[in-house]
């Protein structure tokens, strides 16, 4: 069953939306769920790179990759091409320790992408708040930029997450609980410290969403929202009278997807995803659309 609720909060942060991609007149309208067979690219570059947990696609360089560990590392984010040979590198940044980092999203393009990383995980629902830094993108081997944070509650008791996307039309903030009920939660665009409001749900296990119900990643872009479990990976088309929310509250396509040790990472890109499970030198694996 999936349910919607409409609600508004205070700001402090205004994103920029990232502009849609549309069709000309020309062309041939985009399938957005046909995405062929998974490459494998390479290994991860980094053996420091261990616990991979957030993954997503630079919006100022095409194929280059930010990352971030699981709880217990430093408050660093590694960069690197999507090619497992090329460049990499590590960008500390000025904030606190992490308590669990899990997700990380990306909202805007050009100089006016900002990088949000999620420090959601709650393993035992007992955090009485989470956290959600953001900071302009960076660039590899310049300083880090400033970081703001966001301090934010759920309306009904604590949760678990692992799984964050900034809504490309409207610029919201979904987070998708790892949870039973599998719970999606929105902080509205411009964004403040507060409280979530949560706006709809996942039913998985039926013909539509098969599989465990662990949301592990998300993402959105182009026209679509994929969210990913530790054993599958489904698209929700975005309607053109709505945006994130109204995707997830409709119809999934099935995405292909390599088994992974532990996947909980995806990142969409204009026309393919990356995911790369947890692991040490874990491979990293592409689909793309034909």
């Amino acid at each position: 069953m999936i349910f919607l609720l409409l609600a508004c909060t205070r700001a402090d942060v205004d994103p920029e939306p990232l502009a849609e991609s549309t069709p000309t007149q020309d062309s041939e309208p985009v399938d957005p769920c046909a995405f062929t067979g998974v490459t494998t690219l390479g290994d991860l570059p980094d053996p420091e790179l261990s616990e991979l947990s957030g993954l997503v696609e630079s919006r100022r360089t095409p194929g280059l990759l930010w990352a971030h560990n699981d709880s217990g590392d430093s408050a660093r984010l590694f960069w690197m091409e999507e090619e497992a040979s090329g460049a990499h590198g590590i960008i500390d940044l000025t904030i606190e320790d992490p308590i669990d980092w899990e997700d990380i999203a990306i909202s805007g393009a050009g100089e006016d992408t900002l990088l949000l990383i999620g420090d959601i995980g709650d393993n035992k629902a007992k955090r009485e708040f989470v956290l959600v830094h953001v900071l302009p993108e960076p660039v590899p081997g310049e300083p880090a930029p400033s970081v703001q944070t966001l301090t934010l509650q759920y309306p009904d008791g604590a949760r678990d997450a692992e799984a964050m996307l900034v809504d490309p039309v409207t610029g919201d903030l979904l987070i998708l609980a790892k949870s039973a009920d599998s719970e999606i939660y929105r902080l509205p665009s411009p964004w403040t410290s507060g409280t979530l409001e949560q706006v709809g749900a996942l039913s998985f296990g039926d013909d539509g969403l098969p599989g465990g119900n662990r949301v592990t990643g998300a993402d959105a872009r182009d026209g679509l929202v994929v969210v990913r479990t530790y054993t599958h990976i489904f698209g929700f088309p975005i309607p053109t009278d709505g945006g994130a929310v109204e995707a997830l509250a409709g119809s999934a396509c099935e995405l292909p997807v390599e088994p992974e040790t532990q996947g909980e990472s995806i990142a969409l890109g204009e026309g393919r995803y990356w995911t790369i499970s947890e692991g040490v030198s874990a491979p990293i694996h592409r689909a793309e659309r034909p």
